[in-house]
């Protein structure tokens, strides 16, 4: 074995001491660096699994949203079936009131007038137009009544408005009781179709 002077010894301890304590302090100083990356690297960790789970999230969703709007699309479609037409809505009123009046014996509208289309009246901030159909008739008052009843309930975007009787005159016994009948028609007009973009 080497026998070390007292003096290199204690060089030598203290240079080992020495050694372990700049060990440490570059170990613990590294560390701390370490510690500092890895806790910032865990926050955009968990930043980017929470961007991941909302993105699956409406991933998973996206599906029953086109579906919804689908259905709503649909039963959009159903109900402006029952819309006056846009391109011609005389011919489209005449042919819709044809079959309408004929299996009441009792109601003769022989005249409709082409119609006044504007603005909607009857709901604010409507994307439709209404047409006004100005109409005029013959006939007895309870028939007109269930008339105008059925023809709201068959059509229940249409409303019959301004309605005016007068008795018809002229005839004896129950043609007597007719009366002249002028009313207005109002309908929502669909709206056309979108102009496909440019």
């Amino acid at each position: 074995m080497i026998k070390l002077s007292k003096e290199k010894r204690d060089m030598l301890i203290g240079i080992f001491v020495g050694a372990v304590a700049l060990s440490a302090a570059l170990l613990y100083f590294v560390a701390a660096a370490q510690k500092q990356q890895m806790a910032a690297i865990q926050v955009k960790t968990q930043k980017i699994l929470a961007q991941i789970t909302q993105g699956d999230t409406v991933r998973k969703t996206a599906g029953d949203v086109a579906e919804a709007l689908r259905a709503q699309k649909a039963e959009l479609e159903k109900r402006e079936s029952g819309l006056v037409d846009n391109r011609d809505p005389y011919s489209w009123m005449v042919q819709t009131m044809g079959p309408f009046i004929l299996p009441r014996k009792n109601v003769n509208i022989p005249v409709v007038s082409p119609p006044v289309v504007g603005a909607d009246t009857m709901v604010s901030r409507s994307p439709y137009k209404t047409a006004t159909f100005k109409c005029k008739g013959l006939g007895y008052y309870h028939d007109f009544g269930k008339f105008f009843a059925d023809f709201e309930n068959s059509f229940p975007y249409f409303r019959v408005q301004n309605w005016e009787m007068s008795p018809a005159g002229g005839g004896s016994g129950s043609e007597g009781e007719k009366l002249n009948v002028s009313f207005d028609i109002v309908a929502p007009v669909k709206a056309p179709p979108p102009e496909p973009a440019k």
